[in-house]
């Protein structure tokens, strides 16, 4: 949740924000929502349940790392 929070703050913690490149309230690149398991179609409308399990098929793929969020340090994360 701290990445969420940190990533969607500008949106006011929404879910559903969309900016040019990146969806979500992970701030996911569409390339990095398709490369985690999410489909084209939900990029941007996910529930915030499949937005987290993408989030975390990314972290496992990515040998439990954060390093796609920049915001990570603040949360702690490696």
């Amino acid at each position: 949740m701290c990445i969420h929070r940190h990533e969607s703050y500008a949106w006011h913690h929404r879910w559903t924000l969309y900016g040019s490149t990146y969806a979500g309230g992970y701030s996911m690149l569409l390339a990095t929502w398709e490369s985690g398991g999410g489909k084209r179609s939900n990029w941007v409308s996910a529930s915030p349940y499949v937005q987290t399990l993408v989030a975390w098929h990314i972290w496992r793929r990515d040998g439990r790392s954060w390093h796609e969020w920049p915001t990570r340090r603040y949360c702690g994360l490696r």
